[in-house]
């Protein structure tokens, strides 16, 4: 009966990690989508992003035309929505056509009718200071256009840019991003423990215990040996003899 639980409580703990939401965003996505576009289910390769348009280390006060990019193989209805994105960023300013992009809780996305693209155009103008390093986080999604999530795949790039008086500068990646890690972490423990719980479940007969004792009294042993592991003044368990340091 237990063990019933516990493999309904697994397989329901999995249903609700992986399951996605009925609905898309094509009017935008704000901070939910922080950490990636979850809303959408897991990343894919088959979706590709990038922002072109960079240096490989920026001028202080200077002004970028970056496109931020959004590719797939699958495919795509005709008459909608085609993609989005959620790009943050640690310093500068941003510029933008409100009709294809917007501001939304401290991050740049698109609006309904940029979201009938996979590409959109900014101006990035860099921080004063070119010792610091600038990063950038973006998370683009390629949607079939259907009005949910069934089928959409979303992908992730990030870049640290320095400026050209910092010390480094590090290499660009996409992939999948810590949260993703982090919510497939969660999940890995949460099964280890489920099965150790089931297994160490004593209505299941399939435990072991330490304090065991022989059922059969023809295996019992003898007390005469017994007794001699048993100190004949005080019926004491003898410990080890440990020798005195001096």
């Amino acid at each position: 009966m237990m063990r019933n639980r516990v493999i309904a409580t697994l397989v329901l703990m999995l249903a609700l990690f992986f399951a996605p939401p009925m609905t898309a965003f094509p009017t935008g996505i704000g901070n939910l989508a922080d950490n990636g576009c979850l809303c959408h289910g897991v990343s894919g390769s088959s979706t590709k992003v990038e922002i072109s348009g960079l240096p490989q280390a920026w001028e202080a006060n200077t002004t970028y035309s970056l496109s931020i990019g959004v590719s797939s193989t699958d495919e795509t209805l005709a008459n909608g929505s085609r993609g989005g994105f959620r790009l943050l960023f640690s310093g500068g300013e941003v510029n933008y056509s409100h009709e294809f992009v917007q501001n939304l809780d401290a991050g740049l996305t698109h609006t309904e009718t940029g979201s009938e693209g996979r590409q959109w155009q900014v101006n990035w103008t860099s921080p004063d200071d070119a010792t610091t390093t600038v990063h950038f986080q973006l998370y683009g999604n390629a949607v079939n256009g259907d009005g949910t999530s069934n089928g959409d795949v979303w992908s992730s790039f990030q870049i640290s840019l320095p400026g050209v008086n910092a010390t480094s500068i590090e290499v660009a990646s996409s992939g999948p991003s810590t949260a993703e890690l982090g919510g497939l972490i969660i999940v890995v423990v949460a099964i280890a423990i489920l099965f150790k719980m089931m297994y160490s479940n004593p209505e299941s007969g399939d435990s072991l215990r330490g304090d065991h004792q022989p059922t059969n009294p023809e295996h019992a042993e003898p007390d005469s040996a017994l007794n001699e592991n048993l100190d004949s003044d005080n019926n004491t368990m003898n410990a080890p003899k440990i020798d005195e340091i001096n």
